[in-house]
């Protein structure tokens, strides 16, 4: 064996390693969608998630409700796929599906986090419209003469 024809066979195991590498990274890339794609699909679903999740941080789940929980996004993220309208009656009927995985004392301290929330965005629309209302006389030009 000479010199040259080491260094040509660690080039030639290279050569045919990538080769043999290169279906496998090829058919990877392929099978996973693209970021744009997988954003667009999951625009509603990803809503819910989002919603959920700051839901019911508060309240301590179980390992097996938060499957639950998890399994019930999940479907509801495969049945509403990109494109698809705003659906009132499946979150209605998510909500009462993730209801159903608390226990009657989860529902509970649900129910107070849900109703002090909705009372901090009042007060805070309150405010708010008393703020717009005390802008435009504070703003009004001074009478001309």
């Amino acid at each position: 064996m000479s010199d040259y024809d080491s260094p040509m066979k660690i080039v030639s195991l290279a050569a045919l390693l990538a080769a043999l590498t290169m279906p496998i990274a090829v058919s990877a890339q392929a099978t996973q969608p693209a970021p744009a794609q997988t954003q667009a699909q999951t625009q509603q679903a990803s809503y819910e998630y989002h919603r959920w999740t700051k839901r019911l941080a508060n309240i301590s789940l179980s390992n097996e409700q938060q499957q639950q929980v998890q399994h019930l996004l999940d479907q509801f993220a495969a049945s509403h796929p990109a494109g698809s309208p705003r659906d009132r009656e499946g979150a209605r009927a998510l909500h009462q599906q993730i209801l159903n995985v608390l226990t009657p004392q989860q529902q509970a301290q649900y129910q107070q986090e849900m109703h002090a929330e909705w009372a901090q965005r009042h007060q805070a629309q309150q405010q708010r419209l008393e703020q717009q209302q005390q802008q435009p006389a504070q703003q009004a030009p001074p009478p001309q003469r």
